[in-house]
């Protein structure tokens, strides 16, 4: 349960390093480790071994969140992701996303 817990602090911790990326870059990152680089998450923070522990997917816009509306390419615009976890305690996933454009 501990666990589970610090992975629910982390996930909260990755949303509010989106939202900080996406207000200075103008999108979402394509991946989760582009945080690191822009200054948005530490590893001291979270690991870079645990994050990918998360399952992130960068979306075009908020209009579907099928395959074909994923970013392809870094430089693509995204304005909308889904992040999500499993936790090991066997509760249900956690999960954050459908974060629209303001």
């Amino acid at each position: 349960r501990v666990q589970d817990e610090a992975m629910i602090d982390r996930l909260n911790q990755i949303v509010l390093a989106l939202g900080a990326y996406r207000e200075a870059v103008g999108r979402y990152p394509f991946l989760l480790t582009e945080l690191y680089p822009a200054n948005m998450l530490s590893t001291s923070t979270i690991a870079e071994n645990v994050i990918d522990e998360f399952s992130y997917v960068s979306y075009i816009d908020d209009s579907s969140y099928g395959k074909s509306n994923r970013c392809s390419l870094s430089s693509q615009p995204s304005d909308a992701y889904h992040l999500g976890v499993s936790l090991r305690s066997g509760d249900a996933d956690r999960e954050k996303g459908n974060h629209r454009k303001s």
